[in-house]
């Protein structure tokens, strides 16, 4: 039977909503599950722009962007990689000088609100990701630059692949 008290609580049995999640927490660490640096679920994810290349071996990069998307999440953070989301069909062409710079643009406009500017440099620094840097600082925003451990980058076979038939980036 549940019982909901006045503050909003829930009691199943004797046992508090809260004891139970932890007890499923605990549980659940004890199959392999890992906490990053015992960060709840529920708790508020750091806002970061997350910066990694885009122009050049677009398909190696979206790869790669994608696998430093899961690295920010992994980290508790809440990223917004524009490059990966205006440059979908049918919203901004990177191709186009005027559009691409629309994009970086309204990308950058995060910074508002973003907490840092994560910076993935495994590939280098592109001209776009480097213009990303520059307003961070000008906007008093930490910069972190970052390098992907291998266990999260598990495109590379596919990525060496890709960088062999297209003459690399």
């Amino acid at each position: 039977m549940t019982k909901i008290h006045a503050d909003g609580s829930e009691e199943f049995g004797k046992r508090s909503r809260e004891s139970r999640i932890a007890a499923q927490i605990k549980k659940m660490a004890g199959h392999g599950v890992v906490f990053w640096k015992n960060t709840v679920l529920a708790s508020k994810p750091r806002l970061v722009i997350l910066e990694s290349p885009y122009a050049g071996n677009v398909e190696v990069n979206i790869k790669y962007a994608r696998q430093c998307v899961r690295d920010s999440l992994m980290r508790g953070e809440a990223p917004i990689a524009s490059h990966l989301l205006y440059t979908q069909e049918g919203i901004l062409d990177d191709n186009v000088p005027v559009e691409r710079a629309i994009g970086i643009d309204a990308g950058l406009a995060w910074r508002r609100v973003a907490e840092a500017s994560v910076v993935y440099i495994d590939l280098g620094i592109s001209s776009g990701m480097q213009y990303g840097v520059d307003a961070a600082i000008k906007a008093g925003i930490p910069v972190e630059f970052r390098y992907l451990a291998m266990s999260y980058y598990d495109a590379g076979a596919d990525i060496q692949r890709i960088e062999n038939e297209h003459g690399g980036m």
